[in-house]
Parts: structure tokens; sequence; C-alpha cells
């Protein structure tokens, strides 16, 4: 092997399963002195997740509306950002070890095709895609734990369920054709993919002898003579090495969770301030701990600290937990902030830093969790304090009462999903009588490269909460990275832009919930050009003079013609339709904001200050419900609220009071390629949210009138919408 590493992959059909052995095999090879690179993808805490965590939340249309090679982009992407770390490791003779790799892909979206041919086919295009022309390293062994799926159904091999699904779900088939095709894999390419049957005889191997076949398999690549041991660490470092093995660092009883002793102990060790409710992540954590962690966190409503000490508690039953007391880094990049309660505001303004990923749990609300401006006065705090704490009881009501509506009434009577869904729309509809101040966890990941410029951005703001979000992240890096310190002064972080106050005056009261008020080109035939560039050797002056002499039905056909390849060829990109613009003048409620906020294909411009004067609308679901008297009396509560605030002089902080459900003028923008998208592909969010769904629907009808022929290709890719136009009443 000469002084090149070794690329290991351990996969299979249980994730449960090949992610212990994932950590067994890394926990073996380093107690043989062998120097260790671990990875687990999919790496959702990497900016090159962006695309494949939108692809999983139904932001580009159900699963089945994206072919297989359209989706393994997303997950190649990823690892193809990998690829210099682990190229650097494997230069540097060391071993580098990843749960789950290329072939997961391959096995994932194989599984949606019908023919082993068609599979086949597709096994050697991503083969190709990612080896060849991404060049990224390919693994020296794929070992494959196979767990058949009747040993999945046998209750006596009790093997444990799976409890993060992100992965696989929703689009892994039946557990079977998942195994089929796992075989499929390792029959037609077994010099690079190792297949482990894990159950012989009907009984589920014991977790040793399943370590014991691995092993085997890996032993024989492994170099003669591995590394050295290491020169000692320093007395501190030992001490947290010697952590012993099945070491309780938090309890869960009655509900309630308790940190331990040791667990107090290990949280002063991964984290900069461990007794504050915003903190960052030492890099001396364990790169593995800290991503199922952060997967933990964003499928539960703990926070961080509770899913890192469970995350230990889980090691620590299998192994000493090792920390290498590294408070700078090491070679890491990375910088994760971590903010225990931050309000709906302040997600809002980080969601438009470029440079930062932002994670957040799926359960979006801190239950009695909400933030007050440290500005007010006491009287007015105490009166704020009231009222938000009355609008979070209210709003428990109105979700208990959804729920037992919608066990009646149910939205959805598909039994696989009738439960979820009627659920989450309660919480949906519920959550708009919610306060601005409602609190939420949130992980900022950036780069130290980065955080210099966020830091400034984060403080530059008429928003206090955001300005102590900035100068409190800078106290916290001067713990870890003190040569950071001379670069963010706290005399940089002094507010620059204070806007002036909000005007009460000049509203108008004809406010239509949509208008387009700027679009190109002005004739949709002038696309013509660009579209018949790729296929020409003239440019595109000269095309466009040529295209001018032709007839219009000619030009209206290539681009009728145009539109309808984009809407059968889903996902590819359609250069000529992406150099058209629409901006949209939008009066929508907070929530259906922030669905146009987090949209990839729109772009928010600019949004006016939140207040209460566009009212809101009334589901029609809480008027079935009977709710509706409930449901005003919050919008009463929020009224009243704001316009104390605003008389007391706290203009700018009266934003706190308004509610989700309160209406709000803003401005977007976005192209065709992307209106033809929406069109024809139904999300989660457009089935939850009906004002969404229904702007999306008013845009089509308002491009067809600007531009007929692509406003046709919209009104076809709608009528195939599986659901139709809801009503709700304004108020």
């Amino acid at each position: 092997m000469s002084n090149r590493g070794l690329f290991i992959v351990i996969d299979g059909t249980d994730d449960v399963v090949n992610s212990e052995h994932f950590l067994r095999i890394i926990d073996r090879l380093r107690s043989n002195n062998y120097d260790v690179v671990s990875i687990d993808f999919p790496r959702y805490d990497k900016p090159s997740s962006y695309f494949l965590k939108q692809y999983q939340a139904g932001h580009y249309g159900s699963i089945n509306d994206i072919s297989p090679y359209s989706g393994s982009i997303f997950f190649s992407m990823d690892r193809f950002a990998s690829s210099a770390e682990i190229k650097k490791a494997l230069s540097e003779g060391k071993i580098v070890v990843v749960n789950r790799f290329t072939g997961r892909d391959m096995v994932q979206q194989g599984a949606r095709l019908s023919y082993s041919e068609e599979r086949r086919g597709y096994f050697i295009w991503l083969d190709n895609l990612e080896f060849e022309i991404l060049k990224i390293p390919r693994p020296d062994l794929n070992i494959v734990l196979r767990i058949s799926s009747e040993a999945i159904k046998n209750p006596s091999l009790a093997i444990k369920e799976q409890q993060d699904q992100s992965y696989v779900s929703p689009i892994r088939s039946a557990h079977s054709q998942f195994v089929s095709v796992y075989d499929d894999l390792c029959q037609l390419f077994p010099k690079d993919f190792t297949r482990i049957d894990c159950v012989r005889n009907n009984q589920m191997l014991s977790s040793d002898a399943i370590e014991h076949l691995v092993w085997e398999r890996i032993q024989p690549l492994l170099p003669f003579n591995p590394p050295a041991n290491k020169t000692e660490e320093p007395e501190a470092s030992v001490a947290i090495n010697q952590v012993l093995q099945g070491t309780i660092y938090i309890i869960k009883a009655d509900g309630k969770y308790k940190i331990t002793e040791q667990g107090k102990h290990l949280l002063g060790k991964v984290l900069s301030s461990p007794e504050s409710d915003l903190y960052l992540l030492k890099n001396n954590i364990e790169l593995l701990v800290k991503e199922e962690s952060i997967r933990r966190f964003m499928t539960s409503n703990n926070n961080l600290k509770t899913t890192i000490l469970e995350e230990y508690n889980d090691l620590s039953t299998k192994k000493a937990v090792n920390l290498a007391d590294n408070s700078e880094g090491g070679e890491r990049d990375e910088v994760n902030v971590v903010s225990e309660h931050s309000s709906q505001l302040v997600i809002e303004k980080i969601k438009n830093i470029d440079s930062v990923i932002l994670l957040e749990q799926a359960q979006k609300y801190i239950p009695n969790s909400y933030y007050t401006p440290k500005v007010f006065d006491t009287k007015t705090s105490q009166l704020y304090k009231q009222n938000i704490d009355k609008l979070l009881q209210l709003n428990a009501q109105v979700f208990n009462k959804l729920c037992e509506f919608y066990k009646i009434s149910p939205k959805s009577t598909d039994p696989k999903e009738s439960v979820i869904f009627n659920s989450a729309l309660a919480f949906e509809l519920s959550s708009k009588v919610l306060p601005i101040a409602v609190s939420s966890s949130l992980i900022m990941n950036t780069t130290k490269e980065s955080i210099q410029s966020v830091i400034r951005k984060l403080s530059d703001s008429n928003l206090d909460e955001l300005n102590e979000l900035g100068t409190r992240t800078a106290d916290e890096l001067s713990k870890l990275y003190p040569e950071l310190q001379k670069l963010v002064h706290k005399t940089d972080l002094v507010n620059a832009s204070k806007l002036p106050k909000l005007s009460e005056e000049n509203y108008s009261d004809d406010n239509p919930p949509i208008s387009l008020i700027y679009y190109s080109p002005k004739n949709e035939l002038e696309l013509t050009a660009d579209i018949i560039y790729e296929s020409s050797n003239l440019s595109l002056q000269e095309l466009r003079e040529v295209t001018s002499s032709w007839s219009y039905d000619k030009k209206a056909k290539i681009l009728s013609t145009y539109c309808d390849q984009f809407t059968a060829n889903k996902m590819r990109s359609r250069g000529a339709l992406d150099k058209t613009q629409y901006t949209w003048d939008v009066i929508s409620d907070y929530a259906t904001f922030r669905d146009f906020q987090e949209n990839p294909a729109f772009t928010v411009v600019a949004r006016q200050p939140l207040n209460t004067r566009f009212g809101y609308s009334l589901p029609q679901d809480i008027d079935d419900a009977g709710l509706s008297d409930l449901y005003d009396q919050c919008f009463d509560i929020s009224l009243s609220l704001h316009s104390e605030l605003i008389q007391s002089n706290y203009i700018n902080d009266a934003e706190y009071a308004t509610l989700i459900g309160h209406k709000l003028r803003y401005q977007v923008t976005n192209n065709a390629e992307s209106l033809l998208f929406n069109a024809s592909h139904t999300t989660d969010r457009q089935r939850l949210n009906i004002e969404y769904d229904n702007l999306l629907r008013e845009m089509v009808e308002m491009v067809t009138e600007v531009h007929p022929l692509i406003g046709a290709s919209l009104k076809a890719s709608n009528n195939n919408r599986q659901f139709s136009k809801s009503k709700s009443l304004g108020r």
C-alpha cells in the first residue's frame, strides 16, 4: 500500500447496526495505534448539504417527482465537498472510515428503478459521475452488513428500530427491496462491495461476532507497521481520556432530564460556556458525536446540551469516551454557534447572511419561551409578559382543540400519514396565534474566515436582540480563538445604522394580496434566440437578428416546446427560462413570508416592518372547529399590546407583539424556471399552508397575462396538482 492510507466504508441494510460497527471499527483501529479520520454521511452541518436538505424537506417537490439521477446529485455534492479532506488524510497515511457513501445512494435511489438493467445503468452512471468526473476518492473497501428482511420482521431477533429516519425516509421502499438492491450491487461489483451476513440460521449474530467478521476483511489491507504510540497528552487531557466505560452523563426521569456531575464536567470540556444559553462547540468534541448530536437536535425538541450528553451516554455503554484537549480546534476551520433562545425576528435576519448555514429544530418553537426586550421599563415589561403569557396559553388551547377536531374531521385519511399530517396541520394553524417573540433553538454554522463578517452583520442592526447576539458571539469566540480577538473589537460592534422610527402615517387601504410590479422580458418571444443558442454557432446578437424576422407561430412553437421539455425533465436547468424575471409585491401572513424566504426558488428583496395594520385571515378550519372567537381574542390581545408599545415609544420593539398570523408587505423575485418547477410540484409546505399555495397559484395567473405561452405551460402543470384552492376569511 506504500505510504497511501486506507479508505473504508461501513454500510448495510440496517442503519443502527452499521452505525454501531462504524464506531466499533474506529475504536479498534485507534486502539491499534492507527491514525483514523472518521466521517458520517450525509454531513447535515456542512454547507454542502444545503441542497440535499432542501430535497429531503420536499422543497423541490415530492420524491416521486424527481428522478433517481437528479436526486443523487444532491448527495454527490456533499461527498465531493469532502474530497479534499479524504485525499489529504490518505496522502498522510491515515485510515479513513466513513459511515455510508456512494453505495448507499446506489441502493437508495436504485430501489426506485423497477428493472435490474435500469439499476445497472444507474449504478454505472453514478460511479462514473463521482469517481471519474468529480474525482471523489474511490473507497478501497465497501463493507455491506446484510440483515435480511425476514430477520427484521422476526421480533425474536430484537433488532433495534432505527430512530433517525431522516436519511432513508421518505424514499426508502420496502426493506425487502432495499436488501435486494444491496444484493444486486454486491453481485454486480464484487471487487468493490464485500457482503457480510449478520444473520445465521435465522439468528442475529452478536455484535462481537459481527465486529470480528468486519475486522477479518479490514486487517489484511492495513499497513504492516502501524504508527508508533503518540506522545502522551498533558495531564489535563489524560484525565478526560480516562473516563470510565459506563459513565452516565444525563438521566431522564418523569419526562425531565437531570445532568449528572460527570455530565457537567463533560460539557465544560466541549462547550465554550456550558452554563449559558449561547455557546460555541469546541473542536475537541469527537466529530461523529457532534454530527449525531446535531442530528438528534434537529429531529427532537431537546436542546443541544441534552443531545450531546445522550450521545455520550450511548457511547459510554460501548467504550471509554475519548476527547483530546484541543480547544483551539486543530485543523478544523468550522465554527458552530448555538443559541438556545432566539426570537423569530433573529432567525429571519440570520437566514439573510450568506456565509451562515442555519440549522433549526423540526419543532420550531420552544414551549413557554420568548424574548423580552431589555429596553422596556418595569411597567411595560410586566404588561408585555402578561400578554405574551396569555397568548401562549391560548395557543395551547387552539392546538388541543384542533387536534380533537381533526380526529373527527381529518384532512388526510391516508392511514400511512393521517395522524402525523393532521397533527402537523393543527400545529401549523395554531402557530398563527403565537407572537413573533416566541423562541427557537438554532445552530449557526460558519467558518473562522467568515465569523468576523458574521458578527458585524449581527451587530449592525436596529434590533437590540441581534446586536446582543453579535456581541455575545464575539465574547465566546475570544475564549476559543484568542488569535481572532484583535479582529473583532467590541468597539466595532456598536450599531452603525439605526433606522429612523417608523411612521404611522400615509398607509394605503388598497392592499391586494399580490401584484406583479416588474417582469422581463417584455415580450416572451425574445427568448427564442436564447433557446436556440446552444444548438447554433452564431452569437446571441446574431441570433436575435435572425429570429426577429421569424413568424409568431414559429417562435411560439419553439418557446412552448421548450417549456414543456423543462416540465418533463423536472430538475434539468433551462438557461433561457432562467433569464426571465418577475418581481412581486406580496401581502401575506408572517408564516407565508418565511415559506418564501426558505424556498430557494425565490429571493426576498425587502420587507416592511411588522405591524397589525394589514390584519389577519381566519382559516376555514378554525371557523369549522368553532374556534373563531378564541382565534380573534389572540389577535385582539396582540393589537392592544402592539398599540401600547407604539404609544410608549418602543416602536422597533413593537414587532415582537405581532403574531405569526399577522399580515405584512414584502417583495420577492423569481424567474419562469422556478415558477414552472413550483407549478408542477406539491411540497409539504403547500399542503400545510394554504395561503402559500394560493399565492403560488395567483402568480401563475398573473404571469399568464404578461407571458401567455409560459403561462400556458404553468397552467398545464398546475392542473395536475392534487388539491384545490381553499378559503380563508379576511379580518
